[in-house]
């Protein structure tokens, strides 16, 4: 059991950690090499986590929003750290299909844009209930993973005839979300993003840089039931998060 002196040093840590980012300049990398014209565009399949991961970059830890609390529409946030960016944040259910796509030609034709896409391994929460995705002993059901990890190849399809191209596209990140309930099989999950079907897709389009990055916003139990990996803590949240600036301050300022 962690003890309340430990959550403080923990938070102390996380908190060093970022104002170390600030002062060797990686937050001003990024800001420097995002001018108004260039964005930053969120992508992903509806409950994937991408608005826990947007709050993640503005206030660490965040709160957790609930898995009913779906993105309708294209929301552009204003970050800030020393400057503001803009990062937006697209509709993944497919029920809003043309609001997504009509929020990344509006961005394309703005300039190029970076890309976030935020896949889950099929750890999808939304509003189809935890009985479906978890068995009555409350692991994750085999089947529902499957399904979603198809889902998000199939978004992968739809995006990238748009913004698949060096002349649309600075960067590819995909951000493998949710790395506290997966995290016993990441010798499994980043293989699968880097060599199977879904790297197959991204190899068909003429993309100037994609990258393959871990991640956990929050630290939470899958529908409220599920366990989590008991080996990944919140320093190592803070470190994927470091590694997050570090690798968009890097392809930006190529």
């Amino acid at each position: 059991m962690v003890t309340g002196g430990e959550a403080i040093a923990t938070a102390k840590a996380i908190e060093q950690i970022v104002e170390i980012a600030i002062k060797q300049g990686w937050v001003d990398r990024i800001l420097a090499a995002i001018s108004k014209q260039r964005r930053i565009v969120l992508l992903g399949s509806s409950g994937v986590g991408k608005t826990n991961f947007l709050n993640s970059l503005r206030q660490f830890p965040p709160q957790a929003i609930s898995y009913l609390n779906r993105t309708q529409y294209a929301t552009t946030a204003p970050l800030k750290l020393k400057r503001r960016f803009a990062l937006v944040d697209t509709p993944g259910d497919i029920t809003y299909t043309h609001a997504r796509l009509d929020a990344i030609r509006q961005n394309i034709s703005r300039g190029k844009i970076g890309v976030i896409n935020v896949v889950c391994y099929g750890y999808h929460e939304y509003g189809a209930g935890a009985d479906i995705a978890l068995t009555a002993t409350n692991h994750p059901r085999s089947a529902y993973l499957e399904r979603h990890r198809e889902i998000e190849i199939q978004m992968l399809k739809e995006i990238l005839p748009l913004i698949g191209s060096r002349e649309t596209c600075e960067f590819f990140i995909t951000l493998v979300t949710k790395a506290d309930l997966w995290w016993s099989q990441r010798d499994a999950v980043i293989p699968y993003y880097t060599l199977g079907s879904y790297a197959t897709e991204l190899q068909k389009f003429d993309l100037p840089s994609t990258i393959t990055l871990d991640y956990s916003s929050v630290i939470h139990r899958f529908y409220g039931r599920g366990s989590v990996s008991g080996s990944f803590d919140e320093e190592l949240r803070g470190e994927k998060r470091k590694q997050l600036f570090t690798a968009i301050a890097d392809v930006l300022s190529r």
